[in-house]
């Protein structure tokens, strides 16, 4: 037995130092190398997510802002470099992500994008009290955190999508006066959480029944 006093180069020790030391049959040079690979899809997931969002809310403002009507009231921040934080009406998580969009009477005209559907972490839309046109996109089903949806005052038109019903964290759910037709959907039934709808003044019919359990 060596004294413990005495250096043992690889060779002595039965190592061989141009092969790396491996960890469970994996050399500590691929593991390394996994374990960088993982920190880079990490950290490219957050901004593939976070650039999502932008996108969408870019798209929002290309499609209602109307030069011939003023453009919005406000839009600080919006289409710059800043963080979306930062941008009039947008509040973010601690990950960037949009959980409240608020452009309330903010004088947006135009077309509704669908693209709004791909913020996945969005918890309030509030677009009341605008003049946004055409129908109500059927991806805003894709919402599954939304809580809060408030889209009363514009002129929507066409009837309300089925696919809201798929919204099940909803508690709110205001479309009251809008130009809105057809029957209401029976899906709407399915909104377990929902506390208050508002479709007064629209030229929706029918009745609304709780299918949910």
């Amino acid at each position: 037995m060596a004294p413990s006093n005495v250096r043992l180069s690889p060779h002595q020790r039965g190592l061989n130092p141009n092969r790396p030391l491996a960890v469970g049959g994996r050399s500590l040079t691929a593991l390394a190398v996994a374990a960088c690979w993982a920190a880079l899809a990490v950290g490219a997931e957050g901004q593939t997510s976070a650039a999502t969002d932008k996108a969408a809310l870019e798209a929002l403002y290309d499609a209602t802002w109307n030069v011939g009507a003023g453009g919005w009231d406000t839009s600080t921040n919006w289409k710059t470099a800043v963080p979306l934080s930062q941008w009039y009406g947008v509040t973010t998580d601690a990950d960037g992500r949009v959980t409240r969009l608020e452009l309330r009477d903010n004088r947006l005209s135009g077309s509704f994008p669908g693209v709004l559907g791909s913020l996945e972490k969005l918890e309030r839309l509030d677009l009341a009290g605008n003049y946004i046109q055409g129908p109500i996109p059927v991806e805003l089903g894709n919402l599954a955190n939304l809580q809060m949806l408030d889209l009363g005052g514009n002129n929507l038109a066409g009837p309300i999508p089925v696919e809201l019903g798929n919204l099940a964290n909803l508690q709110r759910l205001n479309l009251h006066e809008t130009p809105l037709s057809g029957p209401i959907p029976v899906e709407l039934g399915n909104l377990a959480n929902l506390q208050v709808l508002d479709l007064g003044k629209t030229g929706m019919t029918g009745r609304i029944r709780r299918l949910a359990g």
